[in-house]
């Protein structure tokens, strides 16, 4: 009976709800001189709300993106404005796509990261930039 038991637990699925953290694989595409690291907040902390078919990640600094999901992929989304150094105002959007990448026996996702940006006020902008990495999301190690 003690084996069934422990064998029945190590069915169950990953609590998402333990810290995570996001680090880049690979980076695909980037013309730009833009830190992918920077902007995912790569090695910080990532809380993980998954509750179908809604998937939420937030950031160390508040920051989050929010999709849907039907529990073995996910599409989430972060969009925000800001102020850029040519005196136009930018919107980004940022999207993580995880398309049948939870890996609930390891307890992580893969995802690819698009950042796509474009003046929404102003004239005379800079060039847009956008990125394309791939990206996992996976259990914070706790030293």
């Amino acid at each position: 009976e003690l084996g069934s038991e422990s064998e029945s637990e190590s069915e169950q699925p990953c609590a998402f709800d333990v810290p995570y953290t996001v680090r880049v694989k690979d980076i695909i595409a980037s013309p730009c001189a833009y830190d992918v690291s920077v902007i995912l907040s790569v090695g910080d902390e990532v809380t993980v709300d998954i509750d179908p078919p809604s998937i939420e990640f937030t950031f160390a600094d508040g920051s989050s993106f929010s999709g849907t999901t039907d529990g073995e992929g996910f599409v989430a989304t972060r969009v925000t404005e800001f102020p850029f150094k040519d005196g136009c105002t930018w919107e980004a959007t940022e999207t993580l796509d995880g398309d049948g990448d939870i890996d609930l026996e390891a307890c992580t996702m893969q995802a690819t990261y698009a950042y796509r940006e474009a003046p929404i006020v102003g004239t005379l902008c800079a060039t847009p930039c956008t990125i394309d990495a791939a990206v996992v999301i996976e259990p914070l190690a706790v030293e």
